[in-house]
């Protein structure tokens, strides 16, 4: 799996850090499974740690949060 540097991460601001918080509220209810999100502000976890089902997404540019709000393309 490759990794991407710290460096190529687009800092999350203004109404994108509003949206990133309230997706990620959301997310806080997930009641099975592991998923980890990492961005320029950090990693978040939610859900089962010991979970048999995980997956890690990284966020290269805070506008997915705009786009995942928005009800954006995201996988279709």
């Amino acid at each position: 799996m490759s990794t991407v540097a710290d460096s190529q991460l687009r800092p999350v601001s203004g109404i994108d850090a509003r949206l990133r918080k309230a997706l990620f509220d959301k997310l806080r209810l997930i009641k099975h499974g592991h998923l980890i999100i990492r961005d320029a502000d950090g990693c978040e976890s939610f859900g089962e740690e010991d979970s048999d089902i995980k997956a890690q997404l990284t966020i290269l540019d805070a506008d997915f949060y705009r786009s995942i709000a928005l009800g954006g393309s995201v996988g279709a």
